[in-house]
């Protein structure tokens, strides 16, 4: 993969300009350049775009190396500065680089122009890292006083040096009971002497650490603390001492151990629920499952948790990935019967419903599946229905308010009706109209004593 390099060519040549790009580009680099000849072009330039290094002639018919070396400095951008140029003199190239130049090269040689980038864009790297340390540790010197972190610095032994009122706040200790002393006399923590010593010998191999930790203030009490290490050296980068910058995190730590163990009542509950239950995060991978789901579903003892759903169930039809879509848009979407193909090729029928659940932001973090498969149920619904629609004699099945809910074909033959007109009317409407006001009253008489018994004993059935 090609590095991205952003140049700003001050050349008066086009076509030295895109040879310059051309070699470049061989040299494995990305390139997005502006040619300039001109001071106001540069400045502008410098202005309105972030370069990574400039590449510049030395002699322009209207500008200079020189000149565009001021121009750098005013600008107060730190740029690797490299001239390429077709002639130029040894004393002019000390020269420039006495001014600022990083390097200097001939056009005619550009083998050297790779390596060159590349070694001062490390450097400049290395240059703004040691900057951003700089302004880190000035910024917390000019803090020390006030800032409502607890500031603490040692020397390379971890004796106390400096300890601010937060920290005064924090740990219970003023700072004239504790400078001059060892750290860890002061700050006892939940650590053994190996963990420290590691600690502090990780330290002294990088220029900042960040770790939480736990430790007991001067009363006893526990807290959690968030520390923020910067290891001081000195011009010749010799190890001289420490700056901890640490924050009280006990309310939020302990926030989150609440949270943690209502996450783990959840958990127990949807694991342990007589129903299928499913979370899912908002890429529908598994969160947790009910015991039951994993019977219901046949997934034995595998591992879903953290796998897509739809590598589980890969044939899942795109109208389901669709009502997943929806509500994870917010959508509270059921189905009290539905048929679920199989990879198998057998048929199964499930009910469910999917509504989806937020996180304390309020925004959503997933769905929530409630399913039940009913294939057992619609096997035994079908079954009945074969046998109703293969008995001799006409059967209706009607609710408590006579309303018909089920015929079979010899029902049609009787009475000449299609069990479509029939289905949701009023069983009264097979009853000649002389007979149906007793009729509701034999209906009702029977629904008190419910039993299986036979109908019209002894008297004649009238029907239309």
């Amino acid at each position: 993969m090609k590095k991205p390099l952003r140049v700003l060519i001050v050349e008066d040549s086009e076509d030295d300009a895109l040879l310059l790009i051309r070699e470049l580009r061989r040299g494995g680099y990305d390139v997005e350049f502006e040619r300039v000849e001109t001071s106001r072009a540069m400045q502008s330039a410098l202005m309105q775009k972030k370069w990574d290094l400039i590449l510049s002639d030395y002699s322009l018919p209207e500008f200079d190396a020189p000149k565009a070396l001021e121009l750098l400095k005013a600008s107060g951008l730190d740029l690797p500065f490299i001239l390429v140029s077709g002639t130029i003199g040894e004393e002019s190239a000390v020269t420039a680089l006495k001014a600022g130049a990083n390097d200097f090269l001939l056009k005619r040689n550009l083998a050297r122009l790779g390596p060159a980038i590349d070694r001062e864009l490390r450097e400049a790297e290395s240059r703004r890292e040691r900057r951003r340390a700089e302004d880190q540790l000035n910024y917390h010197a000019r803090l020390l006083r006030y800032i409502n972190d607890a500031v603490i610095a040692t020397d390379d032994q971890f004796r106390i040096t400096a300890w601010n009122r937060a920290a005064e706040r924090m740990y219970g200790w003023s700072s004239e009971e504790v400078l001059g002393r060892y750290i860890s006399e002061i700050l006892s923590g939940e650590i053994t002497d190996i963990q420290r010593a590691e600690a502090e010998e990780l330290l002294t191999q990088s220029i900042t650490s960040r770790d939480e930790r736990i430790y007991r203030r001067k009363d006893g009490r526990t807290i959690y603390v968030e520390a923020n290490t910067i290891a001081l050296t000195d011009a010749n980068g010799k190890m001289t001492g420490f700056v901890s910058v640490d924050r009280d995190i006990t309310e939020r730590r302990r926030a989150q151990e609440e949270l943690q163990r209502s996450e783990q009542v959840l958990r127990l509950f949807v694991e342990h629920s007589p129903a299928s239950i499913a979370m899912f995060d908002r890429e529908m991978k598994y969160i947790v499952t009910s015991r039951r789901y994993l019977i219901d579903y046949k997934l034995g003892d595998q591992e879903v948790v953290g796998r897509s759903h739809y590598e589980i169930f890969p044939e899942i039809p795109e109208r389901w990935r669709e009502i997943h879509r929806r509500c994870l848009a917010g959508a509270v979407e059921s189905a009290e019967e539905d048929p679920f193909p199989r990879l198998s090729g057998k048929l199964d029928w499930v009910r469910w419903e999917i509504r989806p659940w937020y996180e304390a932001q309020g925004e959503i973090g997933g769905i929530i599946l409630f399913s039940e498969v009913i294939t057992a149920r619609k096997q035994a619904e079908e079954k009945f229905r074969l046998a109703i629609e293969a008995a001799p004699n006409a059967i209706l099945m009607v609710d408590s308010s006579g309303a018909i809910l089920l015929v079979n074909s010899q029902t049609e033959k009787y009475f000449g009706y299609d069990r479509g007109d029939l289905i949701g009317q009023n069983v009264d409407r097979l009853v000649p109209a002389r007979f149906r006001g007793k009729h509701a009253g034999f209906r009702a008489g029977f629904l008190t004593e419910l039993g299986a018994r036979p109908i019209g004993m002894g008297r004649d059935l009238f029907g239309l």
